[in-house]
Order: structure tokens, then sequence, then C-alpha cells
């Protein structure tokens, strides 16, 4: 999701730059002001008048050097931590670190892997002399999220690329020019597009280790596998073993890399792209809704454009086919862990649903993949999932909360659910409800039940109790004994 009114912009005013003097050990000395969508996010607090932070900024270029690659070609957080946003993340990662029973040698390693990537993706780091409020910048797909206070917001990469770079051209330029201190800082500024080497690129973009790039590869060309490195477009290749890596070995990734280069591609066709672009001006409306009522809500919209009724069933493999996106079903070298995966370029579409997949092997799996999926196609192709999606990878953890509840609200509607709940909720009667909407909708019971929970908490309703009755009337009858509340907000 793009918000059409948000900006990202910097103030910068210059206070000292006397090259007469002698050399300071500290420059860039100015008053700097940063700004989100008008809001002040670093400014002199004590000030009645907003204007910048006082302070010599020679950090903070040097901070955007050194993680200038970082800034704009990272996008997994390490390890299998995947938060809903980099604010959270450290104190998120730490607690399930403690959690995990490491040894103490395991344990520092990855500490330091989460404070490395806690502190290049937050400007305030840069400036550790000063209090300021922590400014995390992490790339999405396309875009790069900017999350700041309560402030959270995406932009293009592009934009953002070029407000940091005037940003550091500008406290550059107030860098002493005879400080040792201050020259190297410059000169690590000014070689900051330069990239590292093939296989540490590659790394960066993947989060995986260049050991493990290197045995991806295997004997063949890095470049035949995984194209030219590149700081603006990740080919699909790229992307999948980031998305896999966390979940997949290195010979399971080689087989969906090797996937992902068969698929034949459909055109979409008119229908299919003019309602793409309506759900965008219908996701700019929700900007400041939580992602899985925009997921309802573009739900509800979507059979409204179709003139489906609520108590209509809605068949997603055939209505893409309709569309012209391909549909493949596969049971060749895709690991189970993998319920499809899904290629797409701004026109044209595929989606590979794996037959053996933990869920997309059962039809109710299937169809809830392919809805899922539509979501994706209709919304994210733009922003976080410019080329491809792995169902079962790591994805980004909004941009899949909304594809989830999209996928349950198309599905099986909540009115329906709400038309038909009993007005005693008990085990057996939450049993006979998941009973008629499966047979009615002809879904699965875990994505059944996860829409009555989250109607139940959207009331109020959804107690301790509550919830255990939905959890063991979903799993009497369901032929999946690992009952993880798959497709839950």
């Amino acid at each position: 999701m793009i918000e059409l009114t948000a900006m990202m912009r910097f103030e910068f005013s210059p206070l000292s730059n006397d090259s007469t003097a002698s050399p300071p050990t500290f420059s860039g000395h100015g008053r700097l002001t940063l700004l989100l969508n008008d809001q002040d996010i670093w400014s002199d607090e004590e000030s009645e008048e907003l204007q910048g932070v006082d302070a010599y900024w020679d950090g903070l270029l040097h901070h955007l050097a050194k993680y200038w690659h970082y800034l704009m070609m990272e996008d997994p957080y390490p390890l299998h931590f995947n938060p809903v946003s980099p604010a959270v993340f450290f104190d998120e990662a730490m607690r399930e670190l403690r959690a995990m029973g490491l040894s103490e040698r395991s344990f520092l390693v990855e500490e330091a892997r989460v404070f490395a990537f806690n502190r290049r993706h937050n400007l305030a780091a840069g400036m550790p002399g000063i209090h300021l409020p922590p400014v995390f910048v992490l790339r999405e797909g396309r875009d790069i999220r900017i999350v700041a206070e309560s402030m959270d917001v995406r932009l293009p990469m592009e934009k953002v690329r070029r407000t940091l770079e005037n940003l550091g051209n500008t406290i550059a330029q107030s860098v002493h020019p005879l400080s040792p201190r201050g020259r190297i800082i410059r000169e690590a500024w000014d070689k900051r597009n330069q990239l590292p080497s093939r296989e540490e690129t590659y790394a960066m973009i993947t989060g995986m280790s260049v050991d493990s790039i290197k045995a991806l590869a295997a004997n063949d060309d890095p470049e035949k596998l995984f194209g030219l490195p590149s700081l603006d477009a990740p080919s699909s290749m790229l992307l999948a073993a980031r998305m896999t890596q966390h979940t997949l070995d290195v010979d399971e990734i080689r087989n969906v890399i090797a996937h992902i280069a068969k698929v034949r591609l459909g055109h979409l066709d008119e229908e299919f792209l003019e309602l793409r672009r309506k759900a965008h001006s219908e996701l700019d409306d929700l900007h400041d809704q939580k992602h899985y009522r925009q997921g309802y809500h573009l739900a509800q919209w979507l059979r409204g454009q179709l003139k489906y009724r609520d108590e209509q069933s809605f068949d997603p493999e055939s209505w893409l086919k309709d569309r012209g996106a391909v549909i493949e079903k596969s049971k060749k070298n895709i690991p189970s862990a993998i319920d499809a995966l899904a290629c797409w370029t701004n026109k044209d579409a595929a989606i590979v649903i794996n037959k053996k997949g933990t869920h997309a092997g059962k039809d109710w799996g299937e169809k809830a993949s392919l809805a899922h999926e539509i979501a994706h196609l209709l919304v994210d192709t733009d922003h976080a999932l410019p080329l491809v999606d792995i169902l079962g990878g790591k994805m980004p953890a909004l941009a899949e909360k909304r594809a989830n509840a999209f996928a349950a609200e198309l599905l099986v509607p909540r009115d329906q659910v709400m038309a038909h709940l009993p007005k005693v909720l008990t085990c057996d009667t939450l049993k006979k409800l998941i009973d008629l909407l499966v047979n009615k909708f002809k879904v699965g019971r875990e994505l059944t039940g996860n829409q009555i929970s989250n109607l139940l908490k959207d009331r109020g309703d959804l107690t301790p109790v509550m919830k255990m009755n939905i959890y063991r009337a979903i799993g009497k009858q369901s032929r999946d004994t690992t009952i993880g509340w798959w497709w839950s907000d």
C-alpha cells in the first residue's frame, strides 16, 4: 500500500563551516529536522517553535554511507523472525532468542545479528551522542517502509533514496574539508553506490550467507541462476531464495527456483486489470485501517463488483482462469512446506499449486491458496510483492495478514457467519455451524473457524473458553492433525 499523501522530508540549516579554523574532530554542524507527513519526528522539543536539533551530523552521514546498501537492498529480517513492524523487531527477537534454549556461544552469535540488523536500519543509531527517537528504514519490495514513533508509512523506493541522498549531500557540504574523520566519512559517502562483490550482493538481498549462495549456485555461474546483481530490481530467483531461505535447505531452494524459471505466465484480461486499478483506489481510502480489515473490505468490495450474493460460493480457480491467469498443479520437486508459488509481471500471472503441500494438497487448502493469491494480484504486485509470492515462505507480515483476511472473506462472507451464528455458543453448536458453512461454501474447517473466531473477537466475545471451543470444533473432523490456525488475522 502506498499512502498518496505520505512524505518524508528533512530540513537542514548549516551553523558553521570555517575552512580556515583548526580542523575539528566532529563536523557537519547544523540544525536538522525530520518530518513524516509534516509531523516533526526529530526537532528541538524544548523550543516553542519548530526548529531542528542542533548537533554535529557527520555521524549520521557515516551511518548512511556505511549501511547504504542495506537500506536500499536488505529486505528480510534475520533468522526466522518476521514481525509486523521493524519497531518491534528487537524486543520480539530478543524475547524469542532467550526462549530458544541456545548454547551460550550460539546465543551470542545470533544476538549480534539481531543487534546489527536493528542498528543499521535505525537512522537514530548514527547519532549515539544525542537522544533521538528511532527512525526505522526498511525495504519491502518496491517500497521502503519508514516507522517512527506513531508514524508508519510506505513510500516508493526511488523517492526515499532521493530524499536520503539529498540529506547526505547537504551534510557532506558542511563537513570540515580538513578534518581527517570528515574526509574518511565523505569518501565513504561518495562511494556509497559501489556494489560489493557479486556474492555479497546476492547475500544482502536474500539474507543468506555467502557460503550458502555459493552452495546454491553449485557449479553454475551465479548470474545464470540469479540474474545480474541489481540495487533496484532483484530477479524472481533472488526473491524466491529470500522468501524460502528460513524454511528450506539449499537443495530445496534450488528446486523451487528451477520450477519458477519454467513457469509459463498467462495474460491477464482487461477486466482484471481494471479491477486492479479500482482495488488500488479502494485501498488508498483504507490506509488508516488495520491490514486484516483492509482484507475484509477488499473481499466484500470484489464480491460486490462481481455481483456475488453473500450466500453464493466463489470458485477462485475458475475465476482466475477466466481472467487469463495460468493455474498449474504440481506434485514434483516442491517441498511440502510450500503450498503455492505465484509469479507475475504487470499484465501476466501464473500460480503453481503444490498438491503435496501441507494445506494446498487438500481441495479446501487449494481453494484458500488461490483466493489468497487473488489478493496479492490485486493490490501487492506494484509494491510489496513485485514479482513472486511463495505461500509457505517468509513474506511481509502485514501483506500476508491482509491476504489471509481477504481469502477468508471472499470464500466465507462474515454476513453468512453472522446469519447462521447460534444464540448459544458451545463446542457442539460451533461444530454444527462449522459443518454447515464448510458444506455450503466448500472450504476448510480451519478457515471457517477463524472467520468465526475473528468475528467474535471484533465483537468482544472471544473469551479463552470460546477460543478453545472453536479450536475443538475445528479439530474433531479436521483431516489436518497439525492445526495451526492457518489464515488467522
